[in-house]
């Protein structure tokens, strides 16, 4: 389901840039820790670890 609203109308609302910028779909993370775990996932990618 796409996002719309005034975040993406902002996103997107660039000039000349606007075309580009719709077609950059947007995805929101809803976990506070996502960036914790993204950060441990890629630690153990390089440390050759990765699942």
């Amino acid at each position: 389901m796409p996002l719309q609203g005034t975040f993406t109308n902002a996103f997107s609302d660039k000039g000349r840039f606007a075309e580009l910028l719709q077609s950059i779909e947007v995805k929101v993370a809803l976990n506070p820790r996502a960036p914790l775990i993204g950060a441990a996932h890629y630690g153990l990618m390089l440390l050759g670890r990765h699942s």
